[in-house]
């Protein structure tokens, strides 16, 4: 459920710093327990926290790159992404790795330490290379000290991930595109993409390219991000997520209608659900909570 992002300019002379803040504020709904944002330029530094992001909004920190997560569980400081993979590669991972081909899992280590000595080196063929012997259902965004940006997903598809285009400027990869909604009132951006399961997504200072490391026919798609997770204006693999809540409420309706006084929603996951079944039905619907 962690919400995962990373903001890349081509041009040093950008600041990234407050387009990180306000892309991690937009994917907050993913976890308000925890926070981490590195800024990458001439030097890396990192912010992490407790509770929302808006409160490290005013900081100014210099750098054209940026990585960042959200989580809804609560870490210790040493466990908040990005984390080190090596003393150069910075991680941020939505799901988990399961098991990772040519490596014994060492079930006396954390979950970070085992990755940390399952991987070697810092080129992007290493970085590739690595998670293309990873299994389980996630996604992820890497930075090594080339200013190499990494970003892919596992071949079922099971964590989203989404790209947006800055022009000549750069890119943005997020886990939802309500991220590049909200950086997109500030610069512009291209409609995003959906980043397909077994693709990945490289910036270096002078390019930028996909490749396909897995041909990835089966798909597992995480249900629970259309009806729970994400928020209702984002697109989860090329489908908003609305309008899924929206055609389950009318499900809803038709297969299980009764008799009632009202329809409520519980906010915000349910209200496009609450919406639809109240349309099917002619049952009024109201409010019944107030968010605190």
């Amino acid at each position: 459920m962690t919400g995962i992002l990373g903001i890349y300019f081509f041009d040093e002379r950008w600041n990234v710093y407050n387009f990180g803040v306000y892309g991690l504020m937009a994917l907050q709904h993913r976890g308000e327990e925890t926070f981490g944002l590195e800024i990458i330029g001439n030097s890396r530094n990192k912010i992490e926290g407790e509770g929302l992001v808006e409160k490290i909004l005013n900081n100014k920190i210099n750098g054209h790159i940026c990585l960042g997560s959200v989580s809804p569980y609560p870490l210790s400081i040493s466990e908040i992404q990005p984390f080190k993979l090596n003393d150069s590669i910075s991680l941020v991972i939505d799901g988990k790795i399961t098991s990772i081909e040519d490596y014994k899992w060492d079930l006396t280590l954390s979950y970070e330490n085992n990755l940390r000595r399952a991987f070697k080196g810092n080129k992007i063929e290493d970085i590739i290379d690595f998670f293309s012997r990873c299994k389980g259902g996630f996604s992820y965004i890497v930075i090594n000290d080339k200013k190499e940006m990494i970003a892919g997903r596992s071949s079922l598809g099971t964590k989203p991930l989404a790209l947006g285009k800055m022009g000549f400027e750069g890119g943005i990869i997020a886990s939802e595109t309500c991220a590049m909604e909200v950086i997109g009132e500030r610069v512009p951006i291209s409609p995003a993409e959906n980043i397909e399961p077994g693709e990945i997504r490289v910036f270096t200072p002078l390019s930028a390219y996909s490749e396909c490391i897995e041909n990835c026919r089966k798909r597992a798609y995480c249900s629970f991000e259309y009806v729970y997770l994400a928020r209702p204006d984002s697109y989860i693999n090329d489908i908003p997520v609305y309008r899924v809540r929206r055609k389950i409420g009318e499900i809803l309706a038709e297969k299980d209608h009764i008799d009632a006084d009202v329809v409520i929603g519980v906010p915000e996951t349910a209200i496009p659900f609450a919406m639809a079944y109240s349309n099917k039905t002619s049952i009024p619907i109201e409010k019944g909570f107030e968010i605190t």
